[in-house]
């Protein structure tokens, strides 16, 4: 029995050395084809890097005719200067820094800043001149005249498509095209007109969204064009005519001032209020409220030499409530109207919130709102029942070009504003190709009729002896 049984274990261990041997036989053979394979992809992408060059980015590429950089790489720069708010040294110096590490970028090195203005500048007139509006779509078009450089003002007409108007989420610079650029020293309704009857044969309009400039509403009228007042507007000037001459608001603007100039640099300085702005103060006037408002509700937990300095505050602490109150109307109307347009539903909505006020001035600023909108609800349109009723978006674009220029030169306006056609929309490289092949520097630099030099502003000031030694008197 034992000797059966010390048989049958040899036998058994036998046939697991012969099943371990098959196993790791298997296995070496796998591991011998992965080596190659592994071998065989490295080998690959040694060939395809040695083809780009060692670490090399490439932004090599077809080129567009008469041009010497490829299309790929005057891409990269349109999209770096306008998309992505850098400056025209900024794009140059961004390049250099790819040049370090990637090697040259198309055999021709880095290009001058100026090459990547007439770019910019061939992109911007190719959108407003040469951008097809083959559909039958009807236009919002919204309208504003500001920026002004020199003596000169910019007239900016942008188009949002009434089938691009979801009313999800606030409109943004992707949703909207240049319809018109124009520049002039000044701009009233006989002037304005014209041009916007222009427009409505090429991007038939459904109605125009501005404020209430006195310009802009009578050029309205004149070319027969439906006017929807901006809503920020509208409620920044109802807030300034309800407390422009109010003395306690004179009064508190000139004690919280007065605080921030005592507690600059000092360690007080984290409860300074928020800096009024001397411009369109009521457009922005809503921060110093929360300040006020806050500092009133954490009363307890301030300092005590904090308390004794913002004591004017307890004195007026029903006037601030109240206009707390009506900021938040205003934050509540700005976020629906801004996000959801005009409709019915929104009207009802709208007066049930502001049927209960408590102050005088909110019972003032509930009716002027809903003398707003009373307007906007008589208003009928085709096929439209919800309306945009914001201008944001043209103040939005004029921000972003202001960021990009001296607002206090005193040189006229050049054909860089043509970059305003860029703002927001991407490019596509076929469409940067295009624009360097049919827009030519000439017709870059002919956009407009000369402007007049400083000299020559000087002159028609001056007169002709300007600069020359007057006689003694």
């Amino acid at each position: 029995m034992s000797e059966d049984k010390n048989k049958a274990t040899s036998k058994s261990w036998k046939v697991k050395a012969l099943e371990r041997n098959k196993e790791l036989h298997k296995r070496n053979k796998r591991i011998k084809e992965l080596s190659k394979s592994r071998d065989l992809w490295k080998h690959k992408y040694q060939a395809l890097r040695s083809e780009v060059g060692y670490g090399s980015l490439s932004l090599r590429g077809s080129k567009a005719k008469h041009h010497s950089y490829s299309t790929l790489l005057v891409w990269f720069c349109v999209q770096a200067q306008s998309y992505g708010q850098m400056s025209l040294r900024g794009c140059v110096q961004v390049l250099l820094c790819l040049e370090l590490v990637s090697g040259r970028l198309g055999g021709k090195g880095v290009p001058s800043y100026g090459s990547i203005r007439n770019w910019v500048c061939k992109a911007g007139y190719y959108r407003i001149h040469h951008e097809d509006n083959s559909s039958e779509d009807r236009w919002v078009y919204v309208v504003d005249e500001s920026i002004s450089l020199g003596k000169e003002r910019i007239l900016l007409v942008l188009g949002i498509r009434l089938r691009d108007l979801n009313f999800i989420d606030c409109v943004d610079l992707a949703s909207t095209q240049v319809l018109s650029l124009e520049v002039a020293s000044s701009w009233k309704s006989t002037d304005i007109a014209p041009i916007l009857k222009g427009l409505t044969q090429r991007y038939p309009l459904a109605y125009i969204v501005s404020d209430e400039g006195n310009n802009l509403r009578k050029a309205y009228k004149l070319m027969g064009g439906l006017h929807i007042p901006d809503c920020s507007h509208f409620f920044a000037k109802t807030i300034e005519r309800l407390y422009r001459s109010d003395p306690i608001f004179v009064d508190f603007s000139k004690q919280s001032s007065a605080i921030n100039k005592k507690w600059n640099l000092s360690q007080y300085a984290p409860y300074m209020s928020p800096r009024q702005r001397s411009k369109a103060r009521f457009a922005n006037l809503f921060p110093v409220i929360e300040w006020a408002y806050e500092c009133l509700q954490q009363w307890d937990c301030l300092p005590d030499e904090v308390q004794i300095q913002l004591s004017f505050l307890k004195k007026y602490q029903s006037w601030i409530d109240e206009f707390y109150r009506i900021q938040q109307e205003v934050a509540y109307l700005s976020s629906l109207l801004k996000r959801k347009g005009f409709g019915q539903d929104n009207y009802r909505r709208i007066q049930e919130r502001l049927s209960v006020t408590q102050g005088a001035k909110e019972k003032i600023f509930a009716e002027k709102i809903l003398e707003y909108l009373s307007k906007l609800a008589d208003i009928k349109i085709e096929n439209v029942e919800t309306l945009y009723c914001c201008s944001d978006i043209i103040e939005s674009a004029f921000g972003k070009f202001k960021q990009k220029i001296n607002p206090k030169s005193t040189h006229a306006v050049s054909e860089f504003v043509l970059i305003l056609a860029s703002f927001g929309k991407t490019y596509q490289e076929e469409e940067i190709k295009q624009a360097l092949e049919k827009v030519s520097e000439k017709q870059v630099k002919g956009w407009r009729k000369k402007a007049p030099s400083i000299a020559q502003q000087r002159r028609k000031i001056f007169g002709k002896n300007e600069g020359k030694k007057l006689p003694d008197s």
